[in-house]
């Protein structure tokens, strides 16, 4: 008995007994700025069309793994650090942790599964969001994508 909590003991300070969602958080925070970007409105011709489009599991979830909103691809943020728009999410109230006009990091770029390119960014209270370009300003300052 005390052999088996000696390896439990030591199982859990060697960080054996990390969740996956620990794993993914301490990926996501380890993870180097590609470049910093403000968040922009939608539509750049529509100056009052004011609202963000998350996806907030995943970049390139099937149809039905988006209905049942879990965990499904290597790329998921974990609830714990999703980044939240509105004060609530699946009913529960949250900290809204980004809006339009922010500064963030952009830290990961790739094609969904509808060929639109999003990407993985860190806001200022290393929250994360897979965000659709046309959020978001290249490393020059222009627009990455349009809305249409």
């Amino acid at each position: 008995m005390k052999r088996i909590a000696l390896l439990v003991f030591i199982v859990l300070l060697t960080g054996c007994g990390k969740s996956e969602d620990d794993k993914r958080v301490e990926m996501l925070h380890g993870m180097s700025p590609l470049w910093e970007s403000e968040l922009v409105i939608a539509d750049a011709g529509m100056p009052d069309l004011e609202f963000m489009a998350v996806m907030f599991d995943s970049y390139d979830g099937s149809l039905a793994e988006s209905w049942s909103k879990d965990k499904f691809t290597d790329d998921y943020i974990p609830e714990s650090v999703m980044a939240f728009t509105t004060e609530t999410y699946r009913d529960i109230p949250r900290t809204v942790t980004t809006q339009l006009g922010d500064i963030i990091n952009v830290v990961e770029c790739k094609e969904n599964n509808t060929r639109r390119k999003a990407c993985l960014v860190r806001t200022k209270h290393n929250t994360y969001a897979w965000l659709y370009t046309f959020h978001l300003l290249d490393k020059n300052g222009e627009r990455m994508g349009n809305h249409r």
